[in-house]
């Protein structure tokens, strides 16, 4: 009796265990169909968010597109050159229409325009009645200032010592072409003109480096810069008497006299009767 008993406990525990299991799966297998189901719907989700027929004829518009640009930009260089660029059958009166009616030479004499007025600032000052040997040497330095800073990448100019010693002949010491400073005017006649210009703004950049570099080579090498006298003589100047030095006022004397001594029978003026000396 003992034993039967336990055998129809043993096997009525493992039923019920069999039971439980049974209804466990029934119960987990709602939530996996659902996943199922939400998986399925994201991959067709997924499938209509990306059609590849549509991507690839949106790739074949713009790449007709860009094609239709470049043959556009094409023709009109070559209309371009049909009418402005001068030919050897051009008599003189036509040649200097074709060069006058160009954009490109309208380009340039905006650009030269604006800087030909940092020039035109100096030579102004400079023909004052008053001396101006007080201010000649900040005057010349702030000429030299204006035109590095339109070419040459700013850092070459905070870490040089002086403005002379800035490196600014090699391309890799200069501003990128669109950073260069060509003037208001001449930058809004590229923008309203790029179709006509744009196969020529290379060499249009080219030319204003070279002009840049050219005006800075003239500067460095033939403006007094180093002259001792303009150099002390800024002591004189009122408006930076408190970043002068006294040692400047006797170098400044110094410097006068031997400069008289060297050359004693200077005249500077003349008239029929008398002569003065210095």
């Amino acid at each position: 009796m003992t034993s039967e008993s336990s055998s129809h406990c043993t096997s009525s525990t493992v039923a019920e265990k069999h039971t439980s299991r049974k209804v466990k799966q029934a119960k987990a297998s709602p939530t996996v169909t659902a996943m199922l189901c939400q998986t399925s719907e994201s991959a067709s989700a997924g499938s209509k968010q990306f059609d590849l027929t549509k991507f690839i004829f949106k790739e074949k518009q713009v790449a007709e597109k860009a094609a239709a640009h470049k043959a556009q930009q094409k023709a009109t260089a070559e209309m371009w050159k049909k009418e402005y660029i001068p030919d050897k059958s051009d008599s003189r009166v036509t040649h200097i229409h074709r060069l006058l009616d160009d954009p490109y030479t309208k380009l340039n004499c905006l650009f030269l325009q604006a800087a030909i007025l940092m020039f035109d600032a100096v030579n102004t000052v400079l023909q004052n009645d008053e001396p101006c040997i007080h201010i000649l040497h900040s005057v010349l330095l702030d000429l030299l200032q204006s035109v590095l800073v339109r070419f040459v990448k700013p850092r070459n100019i905070t870490v040089a010592s002086k403005l002379t010693k800035v490196h600014y002949s090699q391309e890799d010491d200069q501003k990128a072409d669109e950073d260069l400073t060509i003037g208001a005017a001449a930058t809004d006649f590229i923008r309203t003109h790029s179709t006509v210009l744009a196969s020529r703004l290379r060499q249009f950049y080219k030319s204003v480096r070279k002009y840049y570099l050219t005006a800075c080579n003239y500067m460095i090498s033939k403006f007094p810069f180093h002259d001792p006298v303009l150099l002390n003589a800024e002591v004189a100047n009122v408006a930076t008497r408190d970043q002068q030095s006294f040692q400047k006022v006797s170098t400044l004397l110094n410097v006068t006299l031997v400069c008289c001594h060297s050359q004693p029978h200077m005249t500077v003026l003349k008239s029929s009767s008398t002569t003065t000396k210095l």
